[in-house]
């Protein structure tokens, strides 16, 4: 049955409809419904139909309407489960996989039941009160009810406790291996994966954790301190930024193709997060998360966009403009809760979603009016508050210290979750919360274990990290400092002296800025080194013991090294360098450069030919740049702006030469940067005729 699926191998890639502009892995083991609802039948009172309204493979899916009760859908074919993974060294188990999307929230639950010749061998349950797409991973093994068989042939769907309804179903694998470690519970699925302890896949049993006693009321000076916190906030994430040019900004919200259907919900190019990759890799598609981001479909770059827009809407002057960003950001926030980013959705894994997640959080904090005035200001904020785990903050912490990564990747998004709150002894509560879990994560600690050490360094994988240090100090470590400063929700003052002299410390082991190659960790290069702004925040915080405005040594240490670089390398970095050259390193990565620049030169080649038709343009004679002939010759704004370098400008035959090189131009942007010359080419070109 699955060959009447596709006409493809399963190795081949296919294009999607026009409207998304995405490709897709065209595999027969995934169940996809462009042309049929085979593999599906429906029970006596339901239906099914192909949508275009909702997809999250191709541009359909399968549409299943019911209108009595214990209606069912059914697939009879092999499922494919194996009890055991032929490959021993692999962690993967046999999991079904599956995406289904409700227009509205239903007061019942799916049953999924495996049988084998008519006889349920395992099962489970799948809540559905929820709006929007919704995924999971459902181990057999180990999630199921009953005992799993090989040789298991048919797939039934019920829907239990609701007599109407509608569901769309898409990309569903019967089965396949999935690395047992990463399957994550939600609000549907609680019982997925649940002894696990790994603090990226514990958001429910975070979000379940009892609050704190709430105080009586909120005073003027609690009311004052939430909104000094949040004015810093606010501050701290608009801090030295440049808006988009609205043309690009059009460009990429257009990319994503969001429109409203006539029932009022949304369709566009699905959203992935890049770790739901690893569905494909068992199915022997190694390189799906480059698919998702070359197709413009990763998580972080919609999240990173959506902070894009934020940014231009403050700093926006044009009333016009403003209202036009406004519509962009709700119509992307809508989309992507649609997409099931949201409150209680897991999606079959989140393992190491906080680098994807960041501007998840930051945006918001912006754009809160807006939010306010479209209606989602509550359901963004429980989203954060959900895949931030800010919920683990509500417990008293059972030991000292915390993960350098967590104050990296999960500080800022928890405390801008809570901002988003209104000003309620709840917020005070949360507050409180937050400031007790942030306070003992400075906490010294003994041993190996993270993070900061008595003697000012800071652990991370069992070692003194300087680079985790850092990173860590950049997220969240300094700035929660700053950001609860002076206010009653600050960090102790043994904690801000923890942090202190691990700073002033670093500045110890640094040869002027950079530690040492010993100190690097799995990226020996050379180019680790402690941060000015760290010592210039810390110092406005003020000193430890809150008497002081401003901290006078590290602000000492700030003015010390802001204008201060190694003029020489260390004797290990000179060894290190002659080791490089001597096994030809060198060489090696020189070829690999020219191959990535060379590479860049025939894109934006081609991409300008297109896009100037009527001018003669070709591949310079070093393989790194490309040459145009035009009559006039353009202003170098628009080049510098695309990241072009104006290398050359000459005459010839009459004729002006214009060299330029894209080695600086990201991959990604290199049609925009295309665009960017053809316009000022022919701006010229008019500038001139009109004369």
């Amino acid at each position: 049955m699955y060959k009447l699926l596709f006409l493809a191998a399963a190795s081949v890639w296919s294009w999607a409809a026009p409207a998304q502009s995405v490709r897709e892995v065209a595999d027969a083991r995934i169940l996809s419904f462009e042309e049929s609802a085979a593999p599906f039948t429906a029970s006596e009172g339901s239906s099914l139909s192909v949508s275009g309204d909702h997809y999250k493979h191709g541009a359909h899916a399968l549409r299943w309407q019911w209108s009595r009760a214990g209606a069912r859908v059914r697939i009879e074919s092999p499922v494919g489960y194996l009890s055991e993974n032929p490959n021993p060294r692999e962690t993967s188990v046999s999991t079904f996989v599956f995406w289904v999307y409700a227009p509205k929230a239903l007061d019942g639950k799916l049953r999924f039941e495996f049988r084998k010749e008519g006889r349920t061998c395992a099962w489970f349950d799948y809540g559905l009160e929820f709006t929007g797409w919704r995924g999971a991973w459902v181990a057999f093994d180990r999630d199921m009810q009953g005992r799993p068989e090989e040789g298991m042939d048919e797939l039934v769907v019920t829907a239990e406790g609701v007599e109407r309804g509608e569901l769309y179903f898409d990309h569903l694998i019967l089965s396949s291996f999935q690395d047992v470690r990463h399957h994550t519970a939600d609000f549907q699925a609680p019982f997925i994966n649940a002894a696990t302890t790994s603090h990226w896949l514990t958001l429910l049993q975070s979000w379940r954790n009892p609050m704190p006693a709430l105080p009586a009321a909120v005073g003027e000076g609690e009311r004052r301190d939430m909104a000094t916190v949040e004015r810093r906030l606010r501050e701290l994430l608009l801090e030295g930024r440049k808006p988009m040019a609205m043309k690009t900004l059009r460009k990429r919200f257009d990319a994503y193709g969001i429109a409203e259907n006539s029932d009022g919900t949304l369709r566009g190019k699905p959203i992935w997060f890049v770790r739901y990759a690893e569905t494909y890799i068992n199915l022997g598609h190694p390189d799906v998360g480059k698919l998702f981001n070359d197709n413009g479909q990763t998580l972080r770059k919609y999240n990173d966009f959506l902070f894009q827009v934020a940014v231009a809407h403050d700093a926006a002057a044009d009333a016009a403009e403003r209202a036009e960003l406004e519509r962009m950001y709700v119509l992307l926030t809508r989309h992507l809760l649609d997409q099931g980013f949201a409150a209680g959705s897991a999606q079959g894994t989140l393992h190491h979603l906080g680098y994807s997640m960041r501007n998840f959080y930051t945006a918001p904090v912006i754009m809160r009016d807006v939010l306010r005035r479209a209606g989602l200001e509550h359901d963004v904020q429980q989203a954060m508050e959900w895949f931030s785990g800010v919920g683990e903050v509500k417990l008293p912490p059972a030991e000292p210290g915390m993960d350098i990564d967590a104050f990296n990747t999960s500080l800022v998004g928890r405390l801008a979750s809570i901002v988003m709150l209104p000003d309620t002894p709840v917020k005070a509560a949360w507050l409180e919360a937050f400031s007790r879990w942030v306070d003992n994560g400075y906490k010294v600690t003994e041993g190996t274990g993270p993070c900061f050490k008595s003697d000012g360094t800071v652990f991370h994988h069992r070692r003194h990290y300087p680079a985790y240090a850092v990173d860590g100090f950049s997220g969240g470590a300094v700035n929660a400092v700053w950001l609860l400063s002076k206010t009653q929700f600050a960090v102790s003052a043994e904690s801000h002296a923890v942090l202190k002299r691990a700073l002033l410390e670093m500045r110890f082991y640094c040869n002027l800025r950079s530690f040492p190659l010993a100190l690097s960790g799995r990226h020996p290069d050379g180019r680790g080194e402690l941060v000015p702004w760290h010592y210039a925040r810390l110092a406005v915080a003020g000193t430890p013991d809150g008497r002081g405005e401003i901290d006078p040594a590290l602000a000492a240490a700030y003015h010390q090294m802001k204008d201060t670089f190694a003029q020489t390398a260390s004797k290990t970095e000179q060894i290190a360098l002659c080791a490089y050259l001597r096994d030809g390193n060198m060489k090696s990565r020189t070829k690999k450069i020219r191959r990535l620049y060379t590479g860049k030169a025939k894109t934006l080649c081609t991409l300008l030919a297109k896009a100037l038709p009527d001018h003669p343009v070709r591949v310079g004679e070093n393989g790194l740049q490309v040459q145009i002939e035009t009559p006039m010759l353009p202003d170098s704004a628009p080049f510098e702006q695309a990241g072009l370098a104006l290398y050359i400008v000459k005459e010839k035959s009459g004729k002006n030469i214009v060299v330029v090189s894209p080695s600086a131009v990201p991959a990604d942007r290199l049609e925009e940067a295309a665009h960017a010359v053809a316009a000022a080419l022919y701006k010229a070109e008019e500038a001139a005729k009109a004369k």
